[in-house]
């Protein structure tokens, strides 16, 4: 460090004015070498902690449509909904079915267990409510189907369809993903991939508010 002092002297007109010396103090710094810190860069590549496509599980017209790409939907609200008018309509004609065949089944067991009727009425009967109860069964999960719910809390990625098309079943309608977390996957030397191995809590930490934590280290 360089410290350059100036100093000044008083003239006037009928002579010279001496000025007593001060002496100058000069500061002193030590030098201290710092650490050099090493910075290293490495591509990475970011995904959603969760993809998931949805789909309808029956075929119909879709009449419940209004989304967009982008949009944020919590976990159990409505996405979309096919025309349900026919699955309503089956599945009251099974609920009956299923009731005539419980009340017919119920009376056949109480002959059959006084021996008034052979057992195979008793055995056609119960097949005949069996056959009720799963066609029931079948019509309440289908018209259940009808509805597509988000299944967690997330955004449409994109959207495969559009409002009033006719889907079939399994057709993608939209691709949904988690962004409460985010996968980074990167390309490491191999000595800095043991050092992560080695160690008990794998975490790297980028910042204040930021932990990676790492989920798997391949070749």
């Amino acid at each position: 460090m360089f410290i350059t002092c100036i100093a000044c002297s008083l003239f006037s007109c009928k002579g010279t004015a001496t000025k007593e010396e001060q002496p100058t103090i000069v500061k002193t710094v030590k030098a201290i070498e710092t650490p050099k810190e090493t910075t290293r860069s490495y591509t990475f590549i970011s995904k959603p902690y969760r993809v998931t496509e949805l789909s309808f599980r029956v075929s119909g017209p879709v009449n419940t449509f209004d989304v967009q790409n982008g949009q944020f939907f919590r976990k159990g609200e409505l996405i979309a909904s096919i025309d349900d008018r026919d699955y309503i309509i089956r599945q009251k004609r099974t609920a009956t079915t299923l009731a005539q065949a419980e009340s017919e089944y119920r009376r056949i067991s109480a002959l059959y267990k006084r021996d008034n009727i052979s057992a195979a009425s008793y055995e056609k009967a119960q097949a005949d409510y069996e056959k009720a109860k799963t066609d029931y069964d079948d019509a309440t999960n289908a018209l259940n189907d009808t509805k597509i719910y988000a299944p967690f809390d997330g955004y449409v990625q994109q959207t495969h369809i559009e409002k009033y098309s006719d889907v079939k079943a399994s057709m993608p309608v939209v691709t949904f993903i988690d962004l409460s977390k985010v996968k980074v996957e990167a390309y490491i030397t191999e000595s800095m991939a043991t050092s992560f191995q080695n160690k008990e809590h794998k975490g790297i930490d980028v910042g204040e508010f930021l932990l990676l934590n790492i989920s798997n280290i391949r070749k």
